[in-house]
């Protein structure tokens, strides 16, 4: 009966690369030859026929431009990957992956990065770099699309075999409630998409979680539900492994033969994958070693080394094609680019000038910016010489005049008229004086945030209205902003604005109340003073200073607003 299964397959295999090559031949563009190819390698690879998936993949990277970055060259480089991993060239399917990331990322396609990040850490699962593998895993699975990904040509990784994938990693590592979370994850990711193989490979990695930590009626349980799954989705690959462990789940001395008959019979009937063989009967070999099982356990070793013979001639054929293909396409590639090295090297001279011509104009931008530097420094340096004097010499001299003008006024013997005078002299020197800190605090460019321009304000707000009659009220919100830079010039004109309005209200609205708010946002600044006064019958209330408020906020691109609601309320709104 295997004799006539064998025969069969082979036939089958002969009919269908015949076929293929058909089909290949009838193509009348590079296109066609490359899907032909491409979908033939895919097959080859699925009926484990290593040789001729990397002869038909060889045949497509021949029809397909190499420096072409598209999906296709993503997919090449993912089979290739593949089969490197599964002729054992472990190292080399990393580095194709790695190929095929960076593909991947130029094209933006999130769903092919997470398959090349997959292919990556199986790799390097096998290489026992265990850090890297959960590294790569977990990206595979950040990258993993959260929308249902569409179809390709070639069928790419499912979100439950990533999440199946880190589970038994985390199983190799004894790492048993991080496998069991995300097998968990992979299982129910399974079941929503109906995964004929995420299903059974969920339930046996749960399996393996109860016997690595000895709950064996458990995990006999979940794999025999496993094997169920995978004879009901014909993944006989998962039911022979499933023998094995639940050979490894066993109390008494007969039920491992059980399932081991059961196994043999299942490769006698079908043609499993040999690496899944000689994991069945590693399996074996483990159950009988206990039992000291001599007569099986010579069977199976005898078993092992014949399949290991086997797979070392077919990997020495296949590497050896493999190599010879995958040397010849990178003897392509390189041609290419000493071509590509060809055509620059006839671009040098231009390209010397150019470079020379650039770093002469670059040395005069930079003798530019840097002259204009010093000129700025030395402009701050003179701003900055002129607030001090103004500091140090006019306000000193103003805030003598000013005592002696108190002191004049308060004089026993100075009469009625003396104290007027005295009166606004003071109130004259008081202004001046006040406009002159005001003018020093524009110049000096540590006042520039937003959050300094409101801490003025409302000082200057306060101790305005300090010992009148009428209740003061500040309110901001400019959190957003409040590191936004306005230049001095800008301040001035604002606070100028802000006073003169204060002033008014004071002088001419009959107010009890006055609020000052200011609000930003990264497009605005805005500026209410409102009071309960008699609001504004006639522009007359202001004066000249109406006049110079609309100027100063002209100048700073905003805009003017008056409104009498239960008094005077002015808006001012400027642009950062």
């Amino acid at each position: 009966m295997r004799t006539f299964w064998i025969l069969f397959i082979c036939f089958g295999c002969q009919f269908l690369s015949a076929q293929t090559a058909s089909e290949y031949k009838s193509c009348k563009d590079d296109n066609c030859r490359f899907l032909s190819a491409f979908k033939a390698a895919e097959h080859f690879l699925e009926t484990d026929q290593i040789g001729e998936s990397q002869k038909w993949l060889q045949q497509a990277k021949d029809n397909h431009p190499p420096t072409s970055v598209d999906t296709s060259a993503y997919f090449m480089q993912s089979l290739q990957s593949e089969l490197f991993y599964y002729t054992g060239l472990y190292q080399f399917g990393v580095h194709e992956a790695d190929k095929g990331l960076s593909v991947a990322r130029k094209l933006k396609d999130s769903l092919l990065i997470s398959d090349a990040y997959f292919f990556k850490g199986i790799n390097e699962f096998e290489l026992g770099d265990y850090k890297a593998c959960e590294r790569n895993l977990m990206l595979s699975h950040k990258f993993y699309p959260k929308k249902n990904p569409k179809k390709h040509i070639r069928a790419l990784v499912k979100k439950e075999y990533i999440l199946n994938n880190l589970a038994q990693l985390y199983v190799t590592e004894k790492r048993f409630d991080q496998s069991q979370k995300f097998n968990q994850q992979a299982y129910d990711e399974a079941l929503q998409n109906k995964s004929r193989r995420g299903i059974p490979n969920a339930f046996q990695t749960f399996g393996l979680i109860n016997l690595y930590q000895n709950k064996k009626q458990k995990a006999l349980d979940f794999l025999q539900k496993s094997t169920v799954s995978a004879i009901e989705a014909n993944y006989h690959d998962i039911e022979l492994m499933n023998y094995g462990y639940m050979m490894m789940c066993c109390e008494d001395r007969n039920c491992p033969e059980n399932f081991y008959e059961k196994g043999k019979d299942l490769i006698a009937r079908i043609e499993v994958n040999k690496a899944f063989q000689r994991l069945f009967y590693s399996s074996a070999r483990e159950v009988f070693a206990k039992q000291q099982h001599n007569e099986k356990l010579l069977e199976v070793q005898s078993r092992i080394i014949s399949l290991e013979t086997e797979r070392r001639n077919n990997n020495n054929t296949y590497i050896q094609d493999i190599a010879n293909q995958y040397i010849k396409s990178e003897n392509r590639l390189l041609n290419l680019q000493i071509d590509e090295l060809r055509r620059q090297r006839n671009m040098t001279s231009l390209q010397l000038v150019a470079a020379l011509l650039a770093m002469v104009i670059l040395f005069m931008a930079m003798l530019f910016i840097r002259r204009k530097s010093q000129l700025r420094k030395t402009l701050l340096e003179q701003k900055n010489e002129i607030s001090k004097d103004l500091h140090d010499d006019i306000g000193s001299g103003l805030s003598s005049i000013l005592i002696n003008a108190d002191l004049l006024g308060k004089l026993p013997d100075s009469n009625e008229r003396q104290q007027l005078l005295s009166g606004k002299i003071s109130a004259t020197g008081k202004e001046v004086s006040q406009r002159l800190q005001t003018f020093i605090w524009s110049l000096n460019n540590e006042n520039n945030a937003l959050r300094d321009f409101c801490e003025y304000v409302r000082q200057y707000a306060f101790r305005f209205f300090e010992g009148t009659t009428i209740a003061f009220h500040y309110h901001e919100n400019i959190e957003i902003s409040a590191d936004t830079e306005i230049n001095g010039h800008d301040r001035k004109n604002l606070f100028f604005c802000i006073k003169e309005t204060l002033n008014n209200a004071m002088k001419h609205s009959g107010a009890s109340s006055v609020s000052v708010s200011i609000l930003a946002d990264r497009k605005f600044l805005t500026i209410a003073i409102h009071d309960d006064g008699t609001g504004m019958i006639d522009e007359n209330r202001f004066g000249n200073g109406l006049k110079n408020i609309r100027n100063r906020v002209s100048q700073l691109n905003g805009t003017l607003e008056f409104s009498n609601q239960t008094g005077l309320e002015v808006k001012i709104q400027i642009p950062f």
